[in-house]
């Protein structure tokens, strides 16, 4: 008998400590009313607490529809639909109908996932839809939007923001690419803000809103904007270009960017003494004999730079700035000499602004005159006193170039040896 009476007592106790280890939930609130236009949406939000000491969760199922579905547009949960004590969610009801006269919608939702609840357990939702007002067409003579603004542009939608028109009923929104002709879709909208999605990534778009009256949309464009989407691709920078004299032309040295099989590279220059300048396609090929980039005339300092293209997507390198190569020593040296003076000649160079040389006038009996001269074309002319040296006299010289950077080239070999009569 007290075996039988301890276990009784021990059964009343696990009884009553499952009831308080017990998580229950509150809804707030169960029963809810709310009025709408016609064809537009409504949102009604239902707060769901947890309260308890048990470790156990709670599974919420409250987003049957019992009865009519006729307007719901969808149920879901802000916070998940899994809670534990001190936990809390919402359930975000939204409806929308178009209706042509004043209808009132009692919508039940059972909170344990069975139309058989109890009713008063259940979440109820009165939706009053408001008739729209449709004007007449004459009525529906508004202006256009104003004061449109783009903001928050991504890669696939954009928003929008405009100035109310004194008793505009609501508002249409049509954007297109390309232009606005033709068929241009559009999107209905309250004052005073919207958000355009599923847009194509870079692409430009224009757009402008108009007065919606229901039947009828007023036919005053007042303003139309232009936006353009972001790119949908990413390309890193081009890292470590470097320009170095290679033979007659100069090398490009750079990282390769990793993930590039699909784009291309643009070699730009600029020439610094004319001026001008010139794009080319470029494509990193092994080390080889030959230089990558030879189209500067020689001798000219010019800035050079790499951009790559992906699609959409731009990269530059740093501007490089390159002095250019030096023209090679004058050739085709020759003397020209008559009684009383003679001439230095030698084959003209490109791009060279200066020219220098030196001379050497001697006889056989060792006896000799030298000295420097300079121009600025490709001969010298001359009439050099040589009194102080007896008998047959002879003559050569050699020249070096300047270049237009300021640099001077090596000087030529000598000349061949001419007579000198002077």
């Amino acid at each position: 008998m007290k075996i039988f009476k301890l276990i009784s007592l021990l059964s009343i106790l696990f009884f009553v400590q499952s009831i308080f280890s017990q998580n229950t939930v509150t809804y707030t609130s169960l029963s809810n009313t709310i009025d709408i236009n016609s064809g537009v949406e409504g949102t009604v939000d239902v707060v769901v607490k947890c309260f308890g000491n048990s470790s156990n969760p709670v599974f919420l199922n409250a987003t049957q529809a019992c009865g009519t579905s006729d307007g719901i547009v969808s149920q879901s949960y802000t916070n998940g639909s899994i809670l534990t004590p001190g936990q809390s969610t919402i359930i975000r009801f939204k409806f929308k109908k178009t209706v042509s006269a004043d209808t009132q919608v009692a919508y039940k939702f059972s909170t344990n996932g069975s139309c058989f609840q109890d009713e008063s357990k259940m979440i109820k939702i009165t939706v009053n839809y408001k008739k729209s007002t449709i004007p007449t067409p004459s009525s529906c003579n508004y202006p256009g939007a104003l004061n449109l603004t783009i903001t928050n542009v991504t890669t696939n939608s954009v928003n929008l923001k405009w100035d109310n028109v004194p008793g505009a009923p609501s508002y249409r929104i049509y954007y297109a690419k390309d232009g606005l002709s033709g068929s241009i879709p559009s999107v209905g909208s309250p004052c005073c803000s919207a958000s355009i999605k599923s847009l194509e990534p870079n692409t430009t778009y224009n757009l402008f809103i108009l007065v919606d009256c229901g039947n009828f949309t007023s036919n005053k464009i007042t303003q139309k904007i232009k936006f353009t989407t972001l790119c949908n691709k990413q390309v890193s920078s081009i890292e470590n270009f470097s320009v170095t004299p290679y033979s007659y032309g100069y090398k490009i040295n750079f990282t390769p960017i990793p993930n590039f099989s699909n784009g291309y590279y643009i070699l730009e220059w600029t020439d610094l003494v004319t001026n001008g300048g010139g794009m080319s396609n470029f494509s990193k090929a092994p080390e080889g004999s030959y230089p990558d980039f030879y189209y500067v005339q020689s001798g000219h300092s010019f800035k050079i730079r790499l951009t790559a293209y992906l699609d959409c997507v731009t990269a530059y390198s740093n501007w490089v700035t390159v002095n250019g190569l030096c023209p090679s020593a004058p050739t085709d040296l020759y003397v020209y000499s008559n009684a009383s003076s003679g001439s230095f000649n030698w084959g003209a160079l490109a791009n060279s602004q200066n020219y220098q040389g030196e001379y050497l006038i001697y006889n056989l009996a060792g006896q000799q005159i030298s000295g420097t001269f300079t121009s600025s074309t490709n001969n010298y002319s001359t009439a050099i006193n040589t009194n102080g040296i007896s008998g047959n006299k002879f003559i050569k010289f050699r020249i070096k170039s300047q270049c237009s950077n300021g640099t001077w080239s090596d000087y030529s070999d000598w000349s061949g040896t001419g007579v000198w009569n002077n």
